[in-house]
This record gives C-alpha cells, structure tokens and sequence, in this order.
C-alpha cells in the first residue's frame, strides 16, 4: 500500500472522529444546561434534602466541563494534523507530477536518441547498397562491352578494320583496374568509339553490294551489336536514375537524422 493511500486514510479516520467528538460536544452541552436548569430548581426548592443532589450536580457540571475543554484540545490538535497531513498529501502530489514529467521526457529523449542511431545505420546501409548495385550495373555493362568488342573483332573484317576495338578492352581494363577513377566518363568513351566504329562499319556494308552469305552475316552482326550497344546506353541511363534515386534517399535520412539531432541538443 503507497504512502499515499496510508496518509489518506489517516486523514479520514482523523475526519470521522472530529465528527464523533463534536457530536459528544453538543450533548455534553445539552447535559450542562440541563444540569444548569435542575439546580435553578433545586436551589428555588425549600427541601433541604437536594443540597447533596446540587453538589453532586455542580460536581458533574465541572467534570463535563473539563472533558468540554479535552475534547475541544483533541479537536485542535486533530485540526492541526489533519492540516499536516493535507500539506504533504500535496507535496507527495506534486513529487509524483514531477516524477511522471521526468519520466515521460527521459522517455522522449531515449526515443530520439534512438531515432538518430537508426537513421544513421540506415544512411550507412543505404550508402553500402548503392556502392554495391552501382558496382554490379558496372560489372555487368563491363562485361557486355567486352563480350561485344571481342566478338567484332572476332566476326567483322572489313577493309583492315578487324583488331580496331583492342583500345576499347584496354579501356576497360583500366576501368576495372582503377575503380577510382571516373568510370562514368571511360565507360561513355568506350561507347561512343564502339559506336563509331560499328556506324562506320554498317556505312561500308550499306555502301558495297553484299555480294556473299559472309557478307550478309557480318551485315547482319554489325546491326545486331548496334542494338546491343544501344541496351547499354539505356542501361548506363537506369544507372543514372538509380544513382539519383539513392542520393535523394540519402539527403532525405541526413535531413531527418540532422533534425533529430538537433531536437536533442
């Protein structure tokens, strides 16, 4: 049982017995006056045999009179604890506000401080994903690339042009042996020169009648390569809007971490 409830009941107990107290008050009261009245009668009466009924009465008169003054000391003192018992009744009160403030802002504060730790684990993950997809759409387009320049090489011979996409493997080989660099731009170069070439090649086939089947067949892969190439173009576009999609992400969860930390200062 909390202090609170104990000090309660004190003060109601306390309550109840002034109630008692006071109705034994009024009729001791009533008891003197009517003592007051049968010794007026006595006292007006020629029989001499009620003095020892007087004495005993003043007796009695003066007795009531002295438990009058106790009980009005006992309700005096019971005004006052009860007062006591008012004034720490509210002081527990407003211990107890106070304690339920602190707790709910200890609350808030853990929440925030946890807010914070988990934005900056999920900015960091998010940073680790998009290292991690752009690298495999990296690796996947350099890898096409390739797959493409050695297969010209491999499948085209037109007019001494058989060999030329050897500079675009050393720029791909370069590209994965530096990952610092800007890979982006070596990438896009790479392209671009694939292109020219495969352009200029289809430009010779357009130009010359196809006289043989090999002919058609080289036609028909350099249109092939063309379309490739172009599928790398769109795919180095996604990684593009990936990347733009993931920094959007990333300056979302700093805003929100940054607020969060600064709501905890």
């Amino acid at each position: 049982m909390s202090r609170y409830v104990l000090m309660q009941e004190q003060l109601d107990g306390l309550l109840e017995q002034i109630k008692r107290l006071n109705q034994i008050n009024e009729a001791k009261d009533e008891r003197i006056k009517e003592l007051e009245r049968h010794r007026s009668i006595v006292y007006g009466s020629e029989n001499a045999g009620l003095i020892s009924t007087i004495t005993e009465l003043e007796d009695e008169i003066h007795n009531l009179k002295n438990q009058n003054k106790e009980l009005t000391n006992i309700r005096r003192d019971s005004t006052k604890k009860i007062q006591e018992l008012e004034n720490l009744l509210e002081e527990e009160r407003k211990l107890r506000l106070y304690s339920e403030t602190l707790a709910k802002e200890v609350e808030q504060q853990c929440a925030k401080e946890t807010l914070v730790r988990e934005l900056t684990t999920e900015l960091c993950q998010l940073q680790k994903d998009e290292i991690e997809i752009e690298n495999k759409r990296i690796l996947e387009l350099q890898k096409k690339i390739k797959r493409l320049s050695k297969q010209m090489d491999s499948g085209v011979d037109v007019g001494g042009y058989s060999g030329k996409t050897n500079q675009a493997e050393k720029n791909l080989e370069t590209i994965t042996n530096n990952p610092t660099i800007a890979r982006d731009i070596h990438i896009n170069s790479v392209i671009r020169r694939l292109r020219a070439q495969l352009l200029e090649l289809r430009d010779q086939f357009n130009s010359n009648p196809l006289v043989t089947e090999e002919d058609r067949k080289q036609k028909k892969n350099v249109d092939t390569w063309l379309a490739e190439l172009g599928d790398v173009v769109e795919d180095m576009k996604d990684i593009q809007e990936i990347r733009k999609d993931l920094k959007q992400m990333k300056y979302e969860i700093e805003d929100r971490r940054k607020l969060s930390m600064f709501h905890h200062r």
